[in-house]
């Protein structure tokens, strides 16, 4: 590939994000771009900072670099290099550990090749699901580029790897530092078996110069949002653990995302409700945390203060720890409220969820008092294949409303 040609900016730089189909260097859904007349980002002093070329907006867009405080891309998280004792190494030089390079993982792993290639694997994760997904981002962190020869993904529908796809980078198309990898699912460089969408293992490769030395950091896949279809939403009381225990992993394996709502005085007291460490995990995952009081009153039972008071505590220990968007969103304990309680409240929240039967049939909403379906009126069969045994428990299943 040596004689073929990148595809470059204004500025003559490679653009990221192409990858070679067997005959030319090609950018998704980027073919025909005039990339010499496409304005670039700059800093203040009109100097291009780290950018790539974004197929759905159809410009640049910026890569940035040295923080975890990045804006997440669409879509939901599915795997992240937080947990080291969850990646083992396959084969190879050196895996470890990295707390200095970060965007949305707690910590990095990093796998280090010296000329022989070097495999990590990962499988301990929570399933995920691809089905009607189109793209794939992933992030890495580059040390050394020069040394690079090529950087691989791999997933696989089970720990062995008799079935999987994988997806290969060569050492042109990456930068030294922060990459964000942009993957079409639907154009693997090598698949092997009867590929499904379940992925249960995920595995990087890194190779090098020989007698050279390249890190590369693994920090986070992000997976696409499926194909429109009609939207519900999700939503779990009380933070129970089984809803993190069975409700969670069960939904990640189907591509779902789902919102729980936090009794913010139980969390890390009560027995049999999620630590602090369980919530920050699913919303990194994608899930929203919402409000559900600070400890479960009957609203209708206090005063009007009173009412108002459990409800910005709640909301006030949600913004704090970072779950701000769904923190206006409140599901009132036990269901109850009444006139007096939703005047109060009016100024303080965006919607609030009832136990009221039904769906709405009409716009505008009245959005303090939203209905909501109860899953636990379906068919005992059905909750039985949901939850997998006869105990449907509302602390498992949750409620529906769309």
């Amino acid at each position: 590939m040596n004689d073929n040609k990148l595809i470059r900016d204004a500025l003559g730089s490679p653009i990221h994000g192409q990858y070679w189909d067997g005959q030319k260097f090609v950018i998704p859904n980027g073919e025909g771009v005039d990339f010499s007349k496409l304005k670039m980002l700059r800093d203040a002093l009109g100097s291009p900072i780290p950018q790539y070329y974004d197929i759905e907006t159809g410009g640049f867009s910026a890569i940035t670099i040295g923080t975890n405080n990045t804006s997440k891309p669409n879509g939901t998280m599915v795997l992240d290099g937080s947990y080291e004792v969850d990646w083992v190494k396959r084969y190879g030089y050196e895996m470890r550990a990295d707390n200095n390079h970060m965007l949305h993982a707690k910590q990095g792993i990093t796998a280090i090749s010296n000329g022989t290639a070097t495999a990590i694997r990962n499988n301990n994760i929570r399933p995920f699901s691809l089905t009607n997904r189109k793209t794939m981002t992933m992030f890495v962190y580059v040390e050394n580029r020069e040394n690079l020869t090529g950087l691989a993904i791999y997933l696989a529908n089970d720990i062995d790897y008799t079935s999987y796809r994988s997806y290969e980078f060569g050492a042109n198309t990456l930068v030294e530092g922060w990459n964000e990898l942009r993957i079409d699912l639907n154009s693997p460089t090598e698949s092997e078996g009867l590929f499904d969408s379940s992925i249960k293992s995920v595995q990087l490769l890194v190779a090098s110069v020989e007698f050279s030395i390249v890190k590369v950091t693994f920090d986070s896949i992000f997976v696409g949002e499926a194909t429109k279809k009609p939207s519900v939403i999700f939503t779990f009381d009380d933070a129970w653990t089984s809803q993190y225990e069975i409700a969670f992993p069960m939904m990640l394996e189907r591509g779902f995302k789902g919102n729980i709502g936090v009794i913010s005085n139980w969390i890390g007291i009560e027995d049999e409700i999620m630590s602090e460490s369980q919530i920050e995990e699913m919303h990194r995952h994608g899930w929203d945390m919402f409000n559900h009081s600070a400890n479960h009153k009957n609203l209708t039972n206090v005063t009007v203060e009173t009412a108002v008071s459990e409800v910005l505590t709640c909301k006030n220990w949600l913004n704090e720890r970072g779950y701000n968007r769904a923190s206006t969103i409140l599901a009132y304990p036990y269901g109850v409220h009444n006139k007096e309680i939703v005047e109060a409240l009016q100024p303080h929240l965006q919607y609030a969820r009832t136990l009221v039967e039904g769906l709405e049939p009409t716009f505008p909403l009245e959005a303090l008092i939203g209905k909501t379906k109860n899953v636990l009126t379906l068919p005992a069969a059905i909750l039985m294949r949901l939850c997998g045994s006869s105990d449907y428990h509302t602390k498992h299943i949750g409620f529906l409303f769309a």
